[in-house]
C-alpha cells in the first residue's frame, strides 16, 4: 500500500477513505471498462479514519486522433 506525500495529492491517483470508527477490509475491483486504465483486484485494509492511495499511476490520457 502506498501513502502519497501531501504535496502528491494533486496527482492521478485512486484512494479510498475509511469514515467509520471500525476497521474495514474489502476487496477493490473494476466495474466499468475504461480504455487504458488496468487495475486488478486489489485487497485493501483501512483502519478507522484512515486514508490509503491504492494507485498512483493512471495511464496518460489517449493521443487525440481528431484531424
Amino acid at each position: 500500500m502506498l501513502i502519497l506525500p501531501r504535496e502528491k495529492l494533486d496527482e492521478p491517483h485512486v484512494a479510498v477513505n475509511n469514515p467509520t470508527d471500525k476497521p474495514i477490509k474489502t476487496t477493490l475491483n473494476k466495474c466499468m471498462d475504461l480504455t487504458g486504465f488496468e487495475f486488478p483486484d486489489t485487497e485493501v485494509e483501512v483502519p478507522p479514519g484512515g486514508y490509503q492511495v491504492v494507485l498512483n499511476q493512471l495511464p496518460p490520457p489517449p493521443p487525440n486522433t481528431s484531424v
